[in-house]
């Protein structure tokens, strides 16, 4: 305001509790801020999951920051450290779950069979009507065991950028050959629209 920065608020989870890192992600967008607390431990379906994950949505309106929703993977599991990565455009929220365990690939595949451990996938919410709700869950095209899919994540208009920074192929440039695993931790960015 008036070329000067002031403190407006400060936000904190509902309940804090140790080691959640409430705040080790943000995504803002005009007048709604995601925050991504991915070591929390609340419950998933009735049952606890150490480490699952969770995205606290604010908004403001004239001046005063409120909690809109708070996001969990469903279903979720057990460490897969839901709002890893965070990204919003919009009414459009993108949510990594870097550590997921699920072996599908492209939109929307059965989520959590376990067969992938930390494989990682993207839970896709869109906003209507003052409330989140999910709209796509998605997983690398060569879906591979650590490869950490949703670690990092841009969103612009409609396209989503995703970084697996443990993806192992060798191809080199756009495209390749992804089942050519010789190169481990090398890393990737899948691009969806």
């Amino acid at each position: 305001s008036a070329g000067r920065w002031t403190p407006q608020a400060l936000l904190r989870a509902d309940a804090p509790a140790i080691n959640d890192l409430f705040g080790a992600s943000l995504a803002l967008a005009g007048d709604t801020l995601a925050v991504g607390a991915h070591l929390e431990d609340s419950d998933i379906d009735g049952a606890p999951a150490e480490n699952s994950g969770a995205v606290y949505v604010y908004e403001r309106r004239q001046g005063i920051w409120s909690r809109q929703a708070h996001l969990k993977a469903s279903p979720g599991g057990a460490g897969h450290r839901f709002g890893r990565g965070l990204a919003l455009n919009g009414d459009v929220l993108a949510v990594g779950a870097s550590l997921e365990d699920s072996a599908g690939t492209g939109v929307s595949p059965p989520p959590n069979d376990g067969r992938q451990r930390d494989a990682g996938a993207v839970y896709l919410y869109a906003r209507g009507e003052g409330s989140w709700s999910p709209s796509a869950h998605i997983k690398a095209s060569n879906t591979g065991a650590g490869d950490m899919f949703g670690y990092a994540i841009a969103l612009s208009g409609d396209t989503l950028a995703v970084g697996a920074p443990n993806e192992s192929s060798a191809a080199t440039g756009t495209g390749g050959r992804q089942d050519d695993e010789r190169a481990p931790g090398s890393g990737a960015a899948y691009l969806f629209r």
